[in-house]
């Protein structure tokens, strides 16, 4: 079966791979590994997937994001702790690397790394209660907000559509993000006037994943009543736009996930079977593969979409990041 040749690939690569982060590193792999573990009931995997994470911690590296860096392998670590794949003291393993992470967020980044990081805060303040990290996460929330209502609210109907494009990626990132949260930070009634302004006045395209988002927020907060009719706007004019030919994995998962979560199981079906991933063979997957990603790692390869098949069709109970590891 294909699934058993990603498998051996994935291991292959794993003890060669040179970095240590989520992405396109040594962490990245440990976590599908570790989920791959209960679907198999495999301790081979498990074990393997704990050396890798061990070896994802001895790997010295100054970037801090959650992307290829501290946050990412703190992530996790996190991950592993809260199912108890690990008896380890967080802070006594990777609290000098907490520290460095926190003092760049602290610093005023406000970037889309800066932004991912927030579920580094986020697993962090679920398992260890601490209310500075939780402040932290508020506050780079709100400082995102910020930065978007400002972005929205420059933008013109002749604004290069590459730039307009950038701010719809950041205000999708955003957004799914917040959905995440658990009510640990109510959305901004600012943020949401900007965006329903600058989208009613045809300033921005409608985007199916941004369309999600909204309907997903307005089951835990009492939302204005236009942005009901927006997100049905954005669902509907965002999925025809969406061409199959052009997806990439990545893209692919992140919408089979955005059907699942809205309860469109039959749309989620359907593009299952249009492109051939019920029963995939080496060519109808192998086409979805995108040069912009390490083909075996976690950002848009291999790894990604194992670990989405064992959580769609594993068993045994999630975990609380089990709701959001594939939306990073």
């Amino acid at each position: 079966m294909l699934i058993y040749k990603l498998i051996d690939y994935l291991l292959l690569n794993a003890c060669s791979v040179r970095s240590a982060g989520l992405y396109s590193g040594k962490a990245g792999f440990a976590l599908t590994l570790e989920e791959l573990s209960r679907y198999f009931e495999s301790d081979y995997f498990a074990d393997r997937a704990s050396d890798l994470l061990e070896e994802s911690l001895l790997m010295a590296t100054e970037d801090v994001s959650l992307d290829h860096g501290l946050a990412g392998v703190g992530f996790v670590l996190l991950h592993f702790i809260a199912r108890e794949c690990v008896e380890v003291e967080f802070k006594d393993l990777f609290g000098i690397q907490h520290k460095s992470i926190l003092r760049t967020l602290e610093s005023g980044d406000i970037s889309l790394s800066s932004l991912r990081a927030v579920y580094y805060l986020l697993s962090y303040y679920r398992l260890m209660r601490e209310s500075a990290s939780l402040e932290l996460l508020q506050n780079l929330m709100e400082s995102h907000a910020k930065a978007l209502v400002w972005q929205l609210r420059q933008l013109k109907n002749h604004t290069n559509f590459l730039v307009k494009s950038q701010i719809s990626a950041y205000l999708e990132l955003y957004l799914s993000v917040l959905c995440h949260l658990d009510g640990l930070y109510s959305p901004s009634t600012e943020l949401l006037q900007s965006y329903g302004e600058a989208y009613l006045s045809n300033k921005l395209q409608s985007s199916y994943f941004i369309g999600v988002s909204l309907t997903l927020l307005q089951k835990q907060f009492t939302l204005p009543p236009i942005l009901s009719l927006i997100a049905q706007q954005n669902l509907l004019r965002g999925e025809q736009d969406i061409y199959l030919k052009s997806l990439d994995l990545r893209v692919v998962l992140h919408l089979l996930l955005c059907y699942e979560s809205i309860n469109e199981i039959e749309k989620r079906d359907k593009l299952l079977l249009d492109l051939g991933l019920y029963n995939p063979t080496e060519q109808s997957f192998i086409r979805l593969f995108s040069p912009r990603y390490f083909r075996p790692g976690y950002e848009g390869g291999i790894a990604r979409y194992l670990l989405y098949l064992s959580q769609a069709y594993g068993h045994g109970v999630p975990s609380e990041q089990s709701t959001y590891i594939l939306f990073i």
